[in-house]
């Protein structure tokens, strides 16, 4: 009878613990002290220096300067494309633009968490402490743990890509997301395979996933499906029309 009651209080105090452990990584607070973490953790820190050297190209080319000597990359130029817009927001404020480079890549990051909690919303139903969890765990994977490589070609596609795999997980009830925030997550998933196309695996393999499953080929058919394939196929060709500068550097580069 003792032994009984001995472990009922222990598995009685475990089950607390457990769940005391849960409530404070659910907790609003924990995701605040987050992001106050990734914060600091970039106002102590520096930018990569391939971020550096994008952000170089990036002003060249916002002043008329870039050359097809400056395309010293493979990969299509929308990882500094994507940079440029730091440059009038330092220009105005009077900034370091590494520093506005940062607080935009947090403001994005944080619409595309808020995004992806929006549709996520319309999948399977989850606790005010489950929705909690995931908040918290997607601030720590997007805003912390990038830490020296915040800002890279990668993080940025990262950010962009996430609704799309956010809509992929939630499924396709009877209700979903708005048509507008579909072809947003449409968008986002173009600019991320517009960074390097091979980025288009992180969405077909798990496309491939559910396809199998539901014996169906409907997830390709869906409206972000065929925005990120229709917005992919333009960039693509905006890419050979608008800036032959690229293509002269890949030639120069032998590739």
């Amino acid at each position: 009878m003792t032994i009984a009651v001995n472990t009922e209080l222990g598995t009685s105090r475990e089950d607390a613990a457990r769940n005391r452990d849960l409530r404070f990584l659910a907790s609003p607070l924990l995701g605040v002290a987050l992001i106050a973490i990734a914060i600091a953790q970039q106002a102590s820190g520096h930018i990569d220096s391939d971020v550096s050297w994008f952000l170089t190209l990036a002003e060249k080319f916002l002043d008329g300067r870039f050359s097809p000597d400056d395309m010293v990359d493979p990969n299509p130029p929308i990882a500094i494309l994507s940079l440029i817009p730091a440059f009038p927001f330092a220009r105005l404020l009077h900034a370091p633009v590494e520093a506005v480079l940062v607080a935009l890549v947090l403001v994005f990051a944080l619409l595309s968490i808020g995004l992806c909690g929006y549709i996520l919303r319309f999948g399977a139903s989850r606790s005010a402490q489950d929705r909690g969890l995931l908040l918290n765990g997607a601030i720590y994977l997007l805003l912390v743990t990038p830490a020296l490589i915040f800002a890279q070609r990668e993080h940025l596609a990262l950010l962009a890509m996430a609704p799309m795999l956010a809509g992929l997980a939630a499924g396709r009830g009877k209700d979903g997301p708005s048509r507008v925030v579909r072809l947003l997550a449409g968008l986002g998933c173009a600019i991320a395979i517009s960074f390097k196309p091979f980025f288009a695996l992180a969405v077909a393999l798990p496309a491939l996933a559910i396809a199998w499953r539901e014996r169906s080929i409907r997830v390709f058919l869906t409206l972000e499906m065929l925005t990120a394939g229709a917005v992919s196929v333009l960039l693509a060709l905006s890419v050979v029309v608008l800036f032959p500068v690229y293509s002269a550097g890949i030639t120069a580069f032998g590739l």
